[in-house]
């Protein structure tokens, strides 16, 4: 069965999930996507603190391997 919807969002990280707030909250019916069993993303990785990268070789790497 086809749905349509204004907004997709993919990924219920906390990007996702306040893009999905904000889209719905100006009017938008949003369907929102996550692959994995639980919410989260990164944001569980880091418990929700914020990193700022110096190096952009080294964050690469870091989100490779906690990404997959």
């Amino acid at each position: 069965m086809a749905k349509t919807v204004d907004v997709v969002v993919i990924g219920y990280g906390c990007a996702g999930g306040f893009a999905a707030i904000e889209a719905h909250d100006a009017g938008a019916e949003v369907l929102l996507a996550e692959k994995m069993p639980h919410f989260g993303g990164l944001t569980m990785l880091c418990s929700g603190f914020m990193r700022v990268a110096t190096d952009a070789a080294g964050a690469a790497d870091y989100l490779r391997a906690t990404s997959g």
